[in-house]
């Protein structure tokens, strides 16, 4: 389930690099971004039941509720960033600053606590 997990998360990364890039050439793809909102979400899901269905930590690390925090306010972010900025684009770029910040500490939160859960 970890394994699922991270490679979601990775693609989900891939995606959300290439979505930011081409929005900052000003070349919007849709299709491109409705694809990285539904690797967030499986992503988010799989990291999820990868918490939920773990079995104790064997060493120290983040707690488990912690990468689900992340990972699910940097989706919530990034599917309601412009809904959030309410037609500001300074304020819209903030939340997609938020969003991308919280991912990443996302991903490598839930690397983290994935060690700790699998190591002997």
């Amino acid at each position: 389930m970890n394994t699922a997990a991270i490679v979601a998360l990775v693609a989900t990364i891939g995606l959300g690099f290439v979505t930011g890039a081409l929005y900052l050439m000003r070349a919007r793809r849709k299709r491109l971004k409705d694809l990285h909102l539904i690797a967030a979400l499986a992503a988010s899901a799989l990291v999820l039941a990868a918490v939920l269905l773990a079995p104790p930590p064997n060493l120290p690390g983040p707690a488990g509720v912690l990468p689900i925090a992340l990972v699910g306010i940097a989706t919530a972010a990034g599917w309601g960033a412009w809904k959030l900025a309410r037609g500001s684009k300074a304020r819209g770029e903030l939340v997609l600053f938020a969003h991308i910040v919280l991912g990443i500490a996302g991903f490598f939160v839930f690397l983290a606590w994935a060690k700790s859960v699998s190591a002997a």
